[in-house]
């Protein structure tokens, strides 16, 4: 099991700040000053990807970790 962040912004943010915002977070981890800190913090950048594929992926994890859950039957 891995942990992961990202950057989201609320449901309804037009789609030129979404790819402005993205791009600026893009450019942030092509710095290699940046992605020096982000590794000596024990995180490990991951790929760049569209918010569509984060999205995706988001969605996708949280299928994963409730269906496991029901599984198992966990109780809280």
């Amino acid at each position: 099991m891995l942990g992961w962040n990202g950057f989201v912004v609320p449901r309804g943010t037009p789609e030129p700040v979404i790819a402005r915002l993205n791009a600026a977070i893009g450019r942030g981890f092509d710095d290699e000053e940046l992605r020096k800190r982000v590794l000596a913090s024990g995180y490990e950048p991951y790929r760049r990807n569209t918010p569509e594929e984060f999205g995706k992926f988001i969605a996708d994890d949280t299928t994963k970790w409730i269906d496991l859950v029901g599984k198992i039957k966990l109780k809280m």
